[in-house]
């Protein structure tokens, strides 16, 4: 009767940490898609900044052009 007690303490002692491993394998995978997606959402919050970094140079440049345009535009229609 101890043997079979103790057999089926082995087998359910073996289940357990079957199903503890399982958790902690899963919680880190869990941890590191998370840090993953995170990463991914910064790369792209980093594009979308410099992206409208250079937009935003963009249209500064082009405003100066223009003003340059218009300025020379006055000189030549000067009397």
């Amino acid at each position: 009767m101890s043997a079979f007690l103790g057999l089926l303490a082995a087998i359910a002692q073996k289940v357990l940490v079957g199903i503890a491993g399982e958790f902690l394998r899963q919680k880190r995978h869990d941890r590191a898609v998370g840090a993953n997606t995170l990463l991914k959402a910064q790369i792209r919050s980093r594009k979308a900044i410099d992206r409208a970094k250079k937009i935003s140079e963009r249209r500064d440049l082009g405003a100066v052009r223009d003003r340059l345009r218009e300025r020379a535009r006055k000189r030549s229609t000067k009397p």
